[in-house]
């Protein structure tokens, strides 16, 4: 995976990009499998069914909150002109958004396979 950083402009800690999105492309989520974060997770696992368990905790959440965060970045809407000059088009401001969400999967990648893992602890108790 860390031959595809350059491509993706990821580091250690980038959690993941979004591409497209626009003009009917589909909107493609690259997930940084190797984020510093869930190597740490997955250092500290016990065996290998709970390293798969992380890695579906780590990929599923991240792209779950992303995918919220963009979906609100699109339901707000610029009301008017500001000082920073006229409002972007909604293509301008939809990669505006996908830089965002970027620049800010690191910090809910460092968070998302702890919460995940205790979110499923809690179901199981209450469950079981």
């Amino acid at each position: 995976m860390r031959p595809q950083w350059p491509q993706n402009n990821f580091t250690e800690y980038s959690g993941l990009k979004f591409t497209g999105g626009v003009n009917g492309d589909p909107l493609e989520a690259f997930v940084n499998m190797e984020n510093i974060y869930l190597t740490n997770e997955l250092a500290r696992a016990k065996d290998d069914a709970e390293r798969v368990l992380l890695r579906h905790y780590y990929k599923n959440g991240l792209v779950l909150v992303s995918l919220g965060m963009l979906q609100e970045a699109k339901r707000h809407k610029p009301v008017e002109e500001n000082e920073d000059g006229p409002n972007k088009t909604d293509e301008e401001q939809f990669y505006a958004d996908l830089t965002t969400i970027f620049r800010l999967s690191a910090g809910i990648a460092s968070v998302t396979t702890p919460v995940v893992r205790n979110l499923a602890a809690t179901a199981a108790k209450i469950s079981g």
